[in-house]
């Protein structure tokens, strides 16, 4: 199996921090964000899946499964609580970091989706791309 790593820098003073390790935990990253708190970092990739780690104890957290195909998007709510995942699929799902379950699963877009983006004033607006 092949071995994954990704690693994170300490931009404000130059130093790598723990690296996330693990066997065949990443498929092909697509996109990449950070929970508003530096807990979690969420992973979307061509395996249907995002996986969240916690970088504070540089173990997985979870892995939210619910896509038909590759998800190439991901976002986190301003308040961390939500995770939105977008997917070549036109999905969008709404999901709850904490437990994991789904909320809501958004159909209807007409094309996949490249890019989910929180309005910064409000938790519940979004900006989807395409």
């Amino acid at each position: 199996m092949a071995k994954y790593f990704f690693l994170l820098l300490e931009s404000g003073i130059g130093e790598f921090c723990p690296t996330l390790k693990g066997d065949a935990i990443f498929s092909t990253i697509r996109m990449e964000a950070f929970s508003p708190n530096s807990q979690f970092l969420a992973f979307a990739s061509d395996d249907k899946t995002v996986k969240v780690w916690d970088i504070t104890t540089n173990i997985p957290h979870r892995a939210i499964q619910g896509h038909s195909i590759d998800v190439d998007a991901v976002s986190f709510s301003l308040d961390g609580k939500v995770l939105v995942p977008g997917s070549v699929d036109g999905t969008i799902g709404i999901w709850n970091v904490s437990t994991g379950s789904l909320s809501h699963m958004l159909h209807g877009h007409s094309s996949g989706v490249e890019a989910v983006v929180f309005h910064l004033k409000s938790h519940s607006r979004l900006c989807i791309y395409r």
